[in-house]
């Protein structure tokens, strides 16, 4: 039977998706370059979405009515040490999922980044000027210019700092979690600021969005300013974890090969306004984020009953 809807990458944000979509009713099937997700529920199939003609070929059969594109190379200075690769999966791979969305009469929800700006003002709202200064930025810019020049019919959600209980990849609240828990020493930037999004909120939100009809830009990052410091501290404050191997540092005295904004967070507002969704903040997203952790008790070096009896 055809699928409603395709998810694309079942990374953090997709494999949160794929489960509130199905109990939502919906019908929807993941596509991931990768053989080893998992995308909790439902099924994923193996395709490049660098490859139009395969991905053209997908959606015929699918027929769906919306593809949730939340595929992207995402390590930024991976993205900034291999340019070529970036441009290939960030803006072409964008391009060829509105290109094929078209062809079904589909619309595109695609996931964007708080990137695009380059930190100088921060609480970003979407009529800000986009002024990208990494080539994560670059490419997450002009994939969403991509996207538009289709003609497909799309809605825009620009997020930041995903996190949530999650270790198939790189997920800063459980990379916080583990290096306490292990006691491994840690440094963390005090001096950048972002907008924190908890991965089932931001799920819900792009849902909520389809839903809504209105395709437009949309800021849909945590309630909630902060600094990465701050954030590791309020992580180990919830899960009751001794915060003394987190050492603030400044950006500057990291090698980093991207340049990073130094407050990119983002105005949430207009999404609350317009669509009706009231993105969470901090406290909010990491209680859910502690009682997963206290239910899954996996990639554990300690009991999780250490954790319960500290509450």
């Amino acid at each position: 039977m055809p699928h409603d809807i395709i998810v694309t990458g079942i990374g953090l944000l997709g494999s949160r998706l794929m489960p509130l979509l199905f109990n939502e009713g919906y019908n929807p099937i993941g596509i991931d370059m990768a053989t080893d997700v998992d995308p909790i529920k439902g099924e994923v199939k193996q395709i490049d979405i660098t490859d139009l003609n395969a991905l053209e070929r997908f959606f015929k059969s699918e027929k769906p009515e919306v593809i949730f594109h939340t595929a992207a190379l995402t390590n930024v200075d991976k993205n900034e040490t291999d340019p070529d690769l970036a441009y290939k999966i960030n803006v072409t791979g964008t391009k060829n999922i509105g290109l094929a969305a078209k062809t079904v009469k589909a619309c595109v929800i695609f996931v964007s980044t708080d990137f695009i700006f380059d930190g100088k003002k921060g609480m970003y709202k979407e009529t800000d000027k986009p002024n990208p200064i990494s080539v994560y930025g670059k490419t997450k810019l002009e994939a969403e210019y991509e996207l538009k020049k289709t003609g497909v019919e799309n809605a825009i959600a620009r997020t930041a700092v995903l996190y949530g209980s999650f270790r198939q990849r790189f997920n800063f609240a459980t990379w916080v979690i583990d290096s306490l828990i292990a006691k491994k020493p840690m440094t963390l930037v005090n001096d950048q600021y972002n907008s924190p999004t908890l991965s089932e909120d931001l799920a819900k939100a792009l849902l909520d969005i389809y839903e809504s009809g209105r395709r437009e830009i949309f800021h849909a990052g945590g309630s909630e300013r902060i600094n990465r410091y701050d954030f590791a501290l309020k992580i180990a404050k919830v899960m009751d974890l001794d915060p003394s191997p987190m050492t603030p540092i400044t950006t500057d005295k990291l090698d980093l090969k991207a340049k990073r904004p130094k407050d990119g967070s983002l105005d949430v507002s207009k999404l609350a306004r317009v669509v009706g969704h009231k993105m969470l903040n901090i406290d909010e997203g990491l209680a859910i984020v502690k009682e997963q952790e206290l239910k899954r008790g996996l990639d554990r070096k300690v009991d999780i009953k250490d954790i319960k009896e500290r509450k």
